[in-house]
């Protein structure tokens, strides 16, 4: 496969890297200095990638992929257009703005985008897994979040004192909102049925909207219920700040934000109406005594720059805060924020550029995940027309794809249904599927 690289600065950097060894990979950037970071096995062109000749010089016009992840937002999105005029690349724009996301995903065409990044929205969900179930497993996956957030997954261990230990599927599943997706037990994969009992030490995958999701977890092993986590603070009402804590919301979690700047503040303040937004600087000590922010449980830092990150964190740990985490965006400071009073970091390049691999390397679904050390993928797709799953129950059309399945989850015209066996399914229908690894790519296929 034949990829070009637009901008090689840190996202770049760490995707050609990824890419390199088993493809053909050219790097293009108008800055010297950074094609000398690019790997040894990538070609690389020191230019203007919005410029045709540049493009050209990199052989856009026999490109599979081109990636454009410049700092620029309005500059990835001209490349792609601009690449699309030369060849027919499947084009990937990295954009850090939601305004560009949102009119992305109202309609795929748009600026000649074939997918489209959003960095804000994958930090806010890499955060959001930070923050995580106390009982739920940090499983190998990366995207834990589908639909733009609105269909969770999750894995949890069955306990010895978990009330659901010892019952069967049809007995335990009482949620409307999940749909228990898969059951891994001794390394194998299962697909549980009504009559499949859960055993203590079995891990359960379970899918569906967030709210419902955490809702189960506390079913499932009570003493580790989030009672601790009742109150988040968010430092920083940017993109990130404002996307986490809309994650969060989502959630059903009870969030503060705090932004300095009035005039973001009140925008903030418009779009997350069950949020709280406060208007003051969040390293002012006087100010987190004034508003019992100090009784927060979790505090998540999203300043800039990143000194504020370090100094705003190590006063939310002086004040009491138990947990603390923050976005930490250059990459020589990643290590020192692990070192200090931060509980944990998320780094949005690296977020970023672990998607786009991720995507380029399965690029026959939308969205794809591994987990229990690859024995099984998760994948979210679009029916087709032809799909063997359209216009048939999923009990019906499941026995005639390749392998055993799960379709945990229906996004329909915006509403997000949890599937059962009698369901219809429909074309348009966006579908979130696990499967056994080995299986996953064909039954895609099928869809």
């Amino acid at each position: 496969m034949k990829v070009l690289i637009v901008g090689a600065g840190q996202v770049g950097q760490t995707v050609a890297q990824e890419l390199a060894p088993d493809h053909a990979v050219v790097a293009i950037d108008r800055r010297y200095e950074a094609l000398e970071q690019v790997p040894g096995a990538a070609r690389v062109v020191q230019g203007d990638g919005v410029e045709l000749d540049v493009l050209q010089e990199g052989d856009v016009d026999e490109a599979d992929i081109l990636i454009a992840c410049t700092d620029d937002d309005r500059t990835n999105i001209l490349i792609c257009s601009t690449a699309k005029l030369e060849g027919d690349p499947f084009a990937i724009a990295r954009v850090a703005h939601t305004q560009f996301l949102d009119t992305w995903h109202h309609s795929r065409k748009a600026f000649g985008v074939d997918l489209m990044v959003g960095r804000s929205s994958l930090t806010a969900r890499s955060v959001a897994r930070l923050v995580g179930f106390q009982s739920a497993e940090e499983t190998a996956f990366e995207e834990r979040f589908f639909a733009g957030g609105r269909i969770e997954m999750a894995e949890f261990e069955i306990e010895s004192e978990s009330p659901l230990a010892g019952k069967t599927v049809e007995h335990a599943d009482r949620f409307e909102g999940v749909t228990f997706a898969s059951l891994f037990r001794n390394g194998e994969m299962m697909i549980p049925e009504g009559t499949t009992r859960l055993a203590v030490g079995d891990r359960l995958v379970v899918m569906g909207n967030p709210k419902d999701v955490k809702a189960f977890g506390i079913q499932l092993n009570p003493s580790t219920a989030e009672e601790d986590v009742n109150r988040i603070v968010v430092l920083g009402g940017g993109e990130i700040g404002a996307q986490t804590a809309q994650v969060l919301q989502q959630r059903g979690l009870s969030v503060t934000l705090v932004e300095r700047d009035p005039g973001r503040a009140e925008r903030v303040a418009e779009t997350l109406s069950n949020t709280m937004v406060l208007q003051s600087d969040a390293t002012n000590r006087a100010f987190w005594k004034t508003e019992r922010l100090d009784r927060a449980n979790l505090c998540i830092v999203a300043l800039r720059p990143d000194e504020r990150v370090l100094l705003a964190g190590l006063l939310a740990k002086q004040l009491g805060v138990p947990r603390v985490f923050g976005v930490i965006r250059e990459r020589q400071y990643v290590g020192l924020g692990e070192m200090s009073a931060l509980d944990g970091v998320v780094h949005p390049r690296e977020e970023t550029a672990a998607y786009i691999s991720r995507h380029v390397l399965e690029s026959y679904a939308d969205s794809v995940a591994r987990i229990e050390h690859e024995r099984a993928e998760v994948f979210e797709t679009t029916l087709s027309t032809e799909g063997r799953l359209t216009d048939r129950r999923i009990e019906e059309g499941v026995p005639d794809l390749p392998g055993p399945c799960t379709v945990g989850t229906v996004l329909r015209e915006g509403r997000v249904l949890v599937p059962r066996g009698n369901t219809l399914l429909r074309t348009g229908d966006r579908v979130v599927v696990i499967a056994h690894a080995e299986h996953a790519e064909a039954i895609a296929d099928m869809l």
